[in-house]
């Protein structure tokens, strides 16, 4: 038979951090960025002196130390205050996505216009009100918890199958690794912020 997955607390928790760091504030700050802050910037970078594909970007909007950019990009601005033009030498990993940029050394020119601070909301009922159809920080958590439970269904689909081929050896346990979670967060933001970006907002 099937066992009903069972969803822990701080998945559901993790989500809902997910979703309070997607409608941030991000409020302008006359002073040096530090971790967590958010800089807009324009950066260019070229190999050999030649631009690249994907190499440039104009209002760009970077949150200091969230991983989202190389290491070594990041390692050139903390401390930065708006109005700063920094240089830097970034070398691509040899995992880099566009293979054609493996291993690589850019430079890059990073203009830093503005340092923004991070005003999180809190998880009220206002804030599932602004970031939700729901009225209630308690709908809000019972809708995140349906939909990690519908992920688990269907893991739980493609794990009982797999399972019966293989003579049902195992009963199907379900479990919900944190790195389901962080994935399925890490996916939850990448939608949000992609369906922001086709309306124009930034997150």
């Amino acid at each position: 038979g099937r066992v009903e997955p069972e969803i822990p607390e701080d998945a559901i928790d993790a989500e809902l951090e997910n979703l309070r760091q997607a409608f941030a504030k991000l409020n302008p700050v006359d002073r040096e960025a530090a971790e967590g802050d958010v800089l807009l910037i324009d950066y260019e970078g070229k190999v050999d002196g030649e631009p690249f594909e994907g190499g440039d970007a104009r209002d760009y909007l970077l949150e200091l130390g969230a991983g989202r950019v190389l290491p070594e990009f990041e390692a050139a601005l903390p401390k930065a205050k708006a109005g700063e033009e920094k240089q830097v030498t970034v070398t691509f990993p040899d995992d880099y996505p566009p293979t054609d940029l493996r291993g690589k050394q850019a430079e890059f020119e990073i203009k830093v216009k503005e340092v923004r601070e991070k005003e999180l909301p809190d998880l009220d009922d206002d804030f599932a009100a602004e970031a939700s159809e729901f009225e209630t920080i308690a709908e809000l958590r019972d809708f995140i918890k349906g939909r990690i439970g519908e992920a688990l269904e269907r893991q739980a689909d493609e794990r009982f199958r797999a399972d019966a081929l293989d003579a049902a050896a195992e009963k199907v346990k379900m479990d919900l690794p944190d790195a389901i979670v962080a994935a399925r967060a890490e996916e939850m933001w990448r939608r949000l912020e992609r369906s922001l970006a086709q309306r124009g907002i930034s997150a």
